[in-house]
């Protein structure tokens, strides 16, 4: 069975369903509930659907609020991926090249310092490309 959406055909063989579209350039996916499994990992199944739209040139990205060094830890043994990452402030190309990044300035930074310690409780969490 053969049908279209959205222009993509979409081909239906038992249980399996095969989506064809010369159009697709790029995928961005989302990690949690999204990419990984319950046991937040990448499953083997996921990674060769991967490869195979790299195989048909579609780059990929890994879209996330994670932190950078999070997100490309979960991404490892996926080549070739970009990642947008921080909240989107971090973008970085499947080279590892930062393309764009949007930092918090140095006096908003002291802004958010002075109100945290007038707080009870509180945490920070400070990232960069690299890591933590």
């Amino acid at each position: 069975m053969e049908e279209k959406f959205f222009g993509v055909e979409i081909v239906r063989q038992g249980e399996q369903t095969l989506m064809r579209n010369e159009k697709i350039k790029a995928i961005a996916i989302d990690l949690d509930g999204t990419l990984l499994d319950s046991r937040q990992r990448i499953s083997e199944y996921t990674k060769k659907v991967l490869e195979e739209c790299k195989n048909r040139g579609i780059k990929l990205v890994i879209a996330t609020g994670r932190n950078h060094f999070s997100a490309r830890k979960l991404g490892e043994g996926i080549e070739g991926v970009s990642f947008v990452s921080n909240n989107g402030s971090l973008i970085v190309d499947e080279k590892g090249e930062i393309l764009r990044e949007r930092e918090i300035s140095g006096e908003t930074t002291r802004e958010i310092l002075k109100k945290a310690r007038k707080s009870e409780s509180f945490i920070i969490s400070l990232s960069l490309p690299t890591g933590y």
